[in-house]
């Protein structure tokens, strides 16, 4: 597969270090997630989503959480595209495409506060769920 040119988009350049190798959806519970400034929720791809346990949709990874959400083991995916879940107008879970197999790089893949994935966390991306590679670097 060709590689992909990394590009800017909305201050954040693109967390795939190659053409991905395979991709799925899952549905995402906008309500889970901590709105911008302006009440918003925007998401960018290299996002980390985790499932709740009593759910079937996904929210953001996050180490505090007590719903399930904070369980890296087989429970972690890459979110592949830009989505926004409440435009300001309208609020709605939506599907939205991850990777499931293929070439990230490791500092573009983020939680949804911004910060970067432990090495426990990529060990879970690359679980059966996921099989995912890091290139070191951007």
């Amino acid at each position: 597969m060709p590689l992909r040119i990394e590009t800017e988009h909305n201050g954040c350049r693109e967390y795939l270090a190659a053409a991905p190798g395979r991709l799925g959806t899952v549905m995402l519970d906008e309500s889970l997630f901590t709105r911008d400034s302006n009440g918003h929720v925007h998401l960018e791809p290299g996002t980390v989503l985790a499932k709740p346990s009593e759910s079937d949709l996904w929210g953001p990874y996050d180490a505090e959480a007590v719903d399930g959400r904070q369980t890296e083991t087989n429970n972690v995916l890459i979110l592949h595209d830009y989505v926004t879940l409440d435009n300001g107008e309208v609020k709605s879970d939506r599907e939205a495409a991850v990777l499931l197999e293929g070439l990230a790089n490791a500092g573009k893949v983020t939680l949804a506060d911004g910060t970067a994935i432990s090495d426990t966390v990529k060990d879970a991306l690359r679980s059966q769920i996921c099989s995912v590679q890091f290139k070191v670097g951007s």
